[in-house]
């Protein structure tokens, strides 16, 4: 059987929460899980919105949008639980306020276009887990030092997420693959 490919749904999330001082309040979340489709996205927030009793006090609204990620790096920023349907969640144990988060990190790779012999650009977005945009930088800075390309880190930006779901077969090969380097 041909594996499907996965993609990275963005979930954004607004439940009523118990605030600190004990009243209610509005709490957004942004999540990402990386699903084969649509519905299984859509399955797993249900198991999510469950498991976290996030119904607790009213109604829960979400939305779920496809996007164009094509990876999220892991690393030891990351806290890490196993979750509903198996899938891994791995989250960020300190508030946004402390800068620790996911960071978009956008690279420019430059080549040789072995035809014309003229220089190529291209533009990819990598994210990272960090505790900064100085910490993000380098991540990438030494995750890209291993490859042969030329490249420009061009742009930083702190990204909202506050957990990825990953299937269990992914994040345990996201584990070894930090492991080894």
């Amino acid at each position: 059987m041909e594996e499907k490919e996965r993609s990275y749904f963005r979930v954004k999330t607004e439940c009523t929460v118990e605030l600190p001082n004990g009243a209610l309040g509005k709490k957004k979340i942004e999540e990402l899980i990386l699903a084969t489709s649509y519905t299984e996205a859509e399955m797993l927030v249900h198991e999510i919105i469950s498991s976290l009793n996030r119904t607790q006090f009213g109604s829960v609204h979400y939305e779920i949008i496809k996007t164009k990620i094509s990876d999220v790096l892991f690393n030891d920023t990351l806290a890490q639980e196993q979750t509903v349907k198996d899938f891994y969640c791995n989250f960020f144990e300190e508030d946004e306020t402390s800068g620790v988060g996911l960071y978009m990190v956008k690279v420019m790779f430059l080549t040789l276009d072995e035809k014309s012999g003229k220089e190529k650009k291209t533009i990819e977005d990598f994210y990272v887990p960090a505790l900064s945009n100085a910490d993000a930088n380098e991540k990438i800075n030494k995750h890209l030092g291993k490859t042969m390309s030329d490249f420009v880190i061009r742009d930083t930006k702190f990204d909202k997420t506050e957990a990825i779901y990953w299937p269990l077969d992914v994040h345990k090969s996201k584990v070894e693959n930090f492991s080894l380097s």
